[in-house]
């Protein structure tokens, strides 16, 4: 039985496999995540812990579906012959409205 994951209107995004998909133009990838139960405080937002982890994993989705996922870490092949991984020390998030479950 073959899956039809296409959508209905092309101005639909639909991830059906959770991936992500670039989008205008070439310009964004996007990804949608569920907020679950275990992710959230008692104001019923995500934590800032939460909206991270899913950043870092809509960050390596995307260099995976550019084809440059070579170990899960999101080094390229070139990097894996160095033995070179993608290392954040820092980041900044500025975040207006957090995710609600």
């Amino acid at each position: 039985m073959m899956l039809d994951w296409k959508p209905k209107r092309p101005d639909m995004l639909i991830d059906p496999f959770g991936i992500g998909k670039i989008v205008q133009d070439g310009l964004v990838f996007r990804q949608n995540f569920s907020i679950r139960s275990y992710e959230i405080g008692a104001d019923q937002t995500a934590s800032i812990e939460t909206v991270m982890n899913h950043l870092q994993e809509t960050a390596l989705n995307h260099v995976g579906s550019a084809g440059l996922l070579v170990d899960g870490f999101g080094s390229t092949p070139e990097m894996c012959k160095k033995n070179l991984i993608w290392v954040v020390t820092r980041m900044q998030v500025v975040v207006d409205r957090y995710p609600t479950w």
